[in-house]
């Protein structure tokens, strides 16, 4: 299981490059997934959910890790307002997948 420092680390690097080197999510895929032999960890789509986590949150903390990488997908769905309101709800309550969609559903974010 590759934990979200990991994670946070590549999209760091995939944002630093993007200026330098053209494609670079895709050969970040590429090679990630031939070097790990699952390509569903690094699929391009995941690949993008692994950048997104850097934008969203460019420092990293080890509050991080409490969370799992299902949940941080439903959240960097979200806008960035949404996505901080759900994150420290989630670590508060200690929250699961099924938990932080089910208050997305609920729209808790717009009845504050």
């Amino acid at each position: 299981m590759i934990n979200i420092n990991y994670y946070w680390k590549i999209g760091k690097f995939i944002f630093d490059k993007n200026n330098k080197c053209l494609n670079i999510t895709i050969k970040c895929s590429e090679f990630l997934s031939y070097y790990y032999g699952n390509s569903s960890l690094f699929s391009l789509k995941n690949m993008k959910y692994i950048k997104k986590i850097y934008l969203y949150f460019p420092i990293y903390d080890y509050h991080m890790e409490y969370i799992d990488w299902n949940c941080y997908k439903v959240l960097l769905n979200l806008n960035k307002c949404e996505c901080y309101f759900y994150y420290y709800i989630v670590l508060f309550c200690n929250s699961n997948l099924f938990e932080l969609t089910d208050m997305i559903n609920n729209q808790i974010y717009f009845r504050i």
